[in-house]
């Protein structure tokens, strides 16, 4: 294998937030899950877990609440911890659940990847229990979501929005915002980056 493959695709992930209307293929999307379950997790809790919705109606309403375009999407993939594998010692339950996000965040990452790979345009949208009543949720909480999930039990970490992209650049890879959160996308150089 050559590893600068994965370092173009590395380099080669956007967000995106248009999507071509065509539906992603189940076993795409299955694909997808399974690059997250590959993710590390802390002390090997593999508790990351996560729901497909292709479901035109929830994501329009999943718009409504989180943000617009979700409604766009043909597909998300959220990514919810599992909060009773590991008990976390008196006192120590923040720590666990920031480690709950990471184990959460590194699993998005894997599955944006691995979009990015197959030419599946993704953007991956935050969730935090932490959102829950504020702006963010336009005042909801994520139990408005998540009808039918046990969020003592899983707490919800993230959406992955998967669809096929409205754009490509001159390889074939989706393209995403020029600038976001009025920011440009393009990274600088490395040195920027290094402290």
């Amino acid at each position: 294998m050559n590893p600068y493959d994965i370092a173009k695709v590395m380099a080669k992930r956007r967000s995106t937030r248009a999507f071509a209307p065509a539906p992603v293929a189940e076993n795409d999307l299955r694909d997808l899950v399974w690059a997250g379950v590959q993710a590390p997790s802390g002390c090997n809790t593999q508790n990351q877990r996560f729901r497909i919705v292709t479901n035109k109606d929830v994501l329009k309403e999943w718009g409504l609440i989180r943000r617009g375009f979700i409604a766009g999407a043909p597909a998300a993939i959220a990514v919810f911890a599992r909060r009773d594998i590991l008990k976390p010692p008196a006192g120590e339950g923040p720590l666990w659940d920031f480690l709950n996000a990471q184990n959460c965040a590194a699993a998005i990452q894997n599955m944006a990847l691995l979009a990015t790979a197959k030419g599946l345009a993704n953007c991956w949208l935050s969730l935090d229990p932490g959102m829950e009543r504020t702006r963010v949720l336009h005042g909801v909480g994520l139990d408005a979501m998540f009808s039918g999930i046990d969020l003592r039990l899983f707490s919800a970490h993230g959406l992955l929005l998967v669809g096929y992209p409205s754009k490509v650049d001159d390889e074939g890879y989706p393209t995403g915002d020029e600038k976001h959160a009025h920011r440009p996308v393009a990274r600088r150089d490395i040195e920027e980056y290094v402290i």
